[in-house]
This record gives C-alpha cells, structure tokens and sequence, in this order.
C-alpha cells in the first residue's frame, strides 16, 4: 500500500519547500484566525495540491461550541475539508484552557455541518482521548467522522503499526508524526475520499445509538434517546426530534418551570427521571 503524505501548517511556520497536500490552520478557540490561512490556500492552489484546514478547538459552552464552529466556516467556507483539533489546550484567545468532552465536539460538528461545511475527519490522538476519560468513540463514526491519531516514533512507520489499533471503540484512518509529517496506509485518492467524505470511503451519518442521559439532545438528532425523550412526552415515538417534539419539550420546560429552549439538557434529562452521565 502507498504511503501518503500531507504537510501541516500554520502561523509561524514556514518550511522551505511544500510538497504534496497541505493541511493549513485555519482558526483557534473562539475568536483566532490565521493569518496564513490564505497564503497556504493560494500557494495549495498554485501548486495543484489537495487543501485541507483544522481547527484547534477548545472547551466551553454550547454556545461557545457553536461558535467556533461559526469561526471556522467564516475562515474556510463550504468547499474546504475541515476536521477539528482535539487536544488539551492553554488558554487562548478568550477561550478556557483544557479539552473538549464528546457531548461538546458533538456539537460543534453538527453546527459546522449545519452551516454547510465539510467534516469527515477529527484529530483526536489516542494521548488526548485520554485526557477526555476515554470516552466510547462510536458516536462520532456513526456521524461519519474518521479519527487521525498521531504517533512520534519516526521508525514505526508500516500499516498495521500500534498507532493504527483501534481505541474508543473505533479504528484510527491515518497517524500523524510529528514535524508536520503524515503518515496513512492508503493511496491519496482513498485519503481524500475520507477527507471529502465521498460514499466510497466515508459512512453516511447514522441515528445515534445513545442512552439516555448521555449527551445533550436537539431538534436534528435521531435514535433511540430521543424515542425515549418521545415516551416521557406522551407523543409518536419515531426517534426522529423534528418540530413536533421541539414543541412539546418546549411545553414540558414550562411546566416543569425550566429554560425554555427546546434543548432536552442536564436539568430537563433529570426532570424526565434519567441520571445525567456526560460532563
């Protein structure tokens, strides 16, 4: 199998020579942009390579998740691949220090994807995944989200190495080194079908398979938490959380004297009797 690289950079970074793709930097946390960002784009372009950009996101509220996902889709737009940055960050830019949790990646991948952008592939190393109490990551390949994980030993570079072993439930697609070298046992138009999320490589995203009280739920989701959600309401129970259950969460938040905001959260989970199990 062909080894396949693609080179990572970002603001102070400038390597001599670019070859093959270029994963840029785009933004960080919930207000920094990269200045290079465009530079890197013009010159990926110039040089017929496949572009893609990240985004080192960082932890905070649901409103600080969908925020930043705002300021990576007003960096990159709707025709660049983007994945995000898992990883346990210093305070920048306004935003807290530390990791994001699944429930919070969750949603900064849906309001991305909701602005139209494309995401089929997060940075989440098996090191950081720790760091976040090594959740069970089937959620995210159930939306289609292909996990790059990183390895720094520069001599364990075949297919099949520990660093392509599966953790979270999910098998990592590639490896990044460090030095801005990228490692994947795959041909470069397999990688980029990952990355563009073409239906050859990349599964559609699925009902999530959630128990209840495991994650914040929204008008959007599917699966067997939200029939659940649909059974404490009285209504149809389709798994589906369209208007009609937005309507009646929303009834059940007044009358149980919550925030109204049609978001079945920690505090509407325990008035429907569920222990809260996310962070």
């Amino acid at each position: 199998m062909t080894t396949t690289h693609w080179k990572d950079y970002y603001h102070g970074n400038y390597p001599k020579a670019v070859e093959g793709a270029i994963c840029a930097k785009a933004s960080e946390g919930v207000g920094f942009k990269d200045s290079t960002f465009g530079a890197w784009q013009r010159k990926a372009a110039a040089g017929g390579h496949h572009f893609m950009a990240y985004h080192a996101i960082h932890p905070g509220s649901t409103s600080d998740m969908k925020d930043q996902a705002h300021l990576l889709f007003s960096v990159v737009g709707k025709k660049v691949p983007c994945m995000y940055d898992v990883e346990k960050w210093p305070k920048q830019s306004g935003s807290p220090a530390g990791i994001v949790n699944l429930s919070q990646l969750h949603t900064a991948i849906e309001e991305f994807r909701s602005l139209g952008g494309q995401m089929f592939v997060n940075y989440l190393p098996k090191s950081q995944w720790g760091f976040m109490g090594n959740p069970n990551l089937e959620s995210l390949e159930e939306e289609g989200i292909h996990i790059l994980n990183a390895n720094y030993d520069r001599g364990n570079n075949k297919p099949g190495c520990a660093a392509l072993k599966p953790y979270g439930g999910i098998t990592p697609f590639a490896n990044q080194y460090a030095a801005c070298n990228n490692f994947a046992p795959m041909t470069w138009d397999q990688a980029w079908d990952i990355w563009t999320g073409a239906k050859s490589n990349a599964p559609a995203p699925k009902p999530t398979t959630h128990a209840p009280g495991s994650r914040e739920i929204k008008q959007g989701d599917q699966g067997v938490d939200v029939k659940f959600i649909q059974s404490k309401l009285s209504i149809t129970q389709d798994g589906d959380f369209g208007p009609n259950t937005n309507s009646h969460v929303r009834t059940w938040q007044h009358n149980h004297r919550l925030a109204v905001d049609g978001i079945v959260g920690k505090n509407t989970w325990a008035s429907f009797g569920v222990k809260v199990t996310y962070k």
